[in-house]
């Protein structure tokens, strides 16, 4: 992840952790989830380019 971000990426191995991702609703692989003090603002399925997960996340982006 950019240095411009504050955040701290993470992921899980659903296979290994299946009771985190039910927890969280996950039923597509890739899911993506945004926390903001402990809450989720958003969540998108799918991958994204650099340039998309910057304008999702509401940071500077190229083109």
């Amino acid at each position: 992840m950019p240095q411009e971000y504050s955040t701290r990426p993470d992921q899980i191995d659903v296979d290994k952790t299946g009771p985190i991702a039910a927890h969280f609703g996950v039923k597509y692989l890739p899911t993506s989830i945004i926390f903001e003090h402990g809450k989720e603002t958003s969540r998108f399925v799918g991958s994204k380019d650099s340039a998309e997960l910057a304008l999702l996340l509401g940071g500077p982006h190229e083109r």
